[in-house]
């Protein structure tokens, strides 16, 4: 257990203009990502190559939804150690 000078020590250069620029970069990731992958199947829609998608995800939508909590998950474990309690 730690006291609250050392606690306090160790988030004392993250200020409200540093959070909020990083939560923007969060987003801006997450919304780089998804238009990626918007393209990926806006593209193998157009040049009629759903067929070969579609076996590439066998599991279908479940398998995308899965794969993404597991990302989700695996982020908010390693960034645990951040929060403030």
């Amino acid at each position: 257990m730690t006291t609250a000078p050392v606690a306090g020590n160790e988030f004392k250069g993250r200020t409200f203009g540093w959070v909020v620029r990083r939560l923007l970069l969060y987003i801006g990731l997450a919304f780089a990502t998804l238009t990626v992958f918007a393209l990926f199947f806006a593209l193998t829609i157009r040049l009629g190559v759903t067929d070969k998608v579609n076996g590439w995800f066998k599991g279908g939508w479940i398998g995308f939804v899965g794969y993404t909590v597991l990302l989700f998950w695996i982020t908010v474990r390693q960034s645990r150690r951040r929060w403030c309690h």
